[in-house]
């Protein structure tokens, strides 16, 4: 993995909207919505309220809503995450809490503007995310980890 490029601590509390590039280390409060082409990593004092949308993410904290990850989601033993995932892989360390429907296809990734949308190459389901904290769109997530 390529060097932290950006990192807000435990003392920092955020909301809004998160963009990045490269590898950025969340290790604080934040509400909203993130989406990036970089790795995001949510330390163990992070707890994230947001739909999120990156090309992989380590999380060691909590997140509190649903994640589309491009390459790949860890969540390790300290984790916690609260909502579905999308990821072509997903892995779950011993200790770690998972709460929440996950989908393991391909997916092909479609960044236009508001909102992001992913569409995965095998089912051809559409995933969409807004700036307003909202369920899922899919219809139904078939498989589960």
């Amino acid at each position: 993995m390529e060097k932290i490029g950006s990192y807000l601590g435990e003392n920092s509390v955020l909301q809004g909207r998160l963009t990045f590039k490269g590898n950025f280390n969340l290790d604080c409060n934040f509400k909203g919505d993130i989406s990036a082409p970089g790795t995001l990593i949510v330390g163990e004092n992070g707890k994230i309220d947001s739909n999120i949308h990156v090309r992989s993410i380590i999380c060691k904290g909590e997140i509190l809503g649903n994640i589309i990850a491009e390459e790949r989601v860890e969540i390790l033993s300290s984790g916690r995450v609260y909502g579905d995932i999308w990821a072509p892989v997903v892995v779950v360390k011993k200790g770690a809490i998972f709460e929440g429907n996950c989908l393991t296809n391909e997916i092909k990734v479609i960044r236009s503007g508001k909102p992001d949308a992913a569409v995965s190459k095998t089912s051809g389901v559409v995933q969409l995310y807004d700036s307003a904290r909202q369920e899922s769109k899919v219809d139904q997530l078939s498989e589960a980890c």
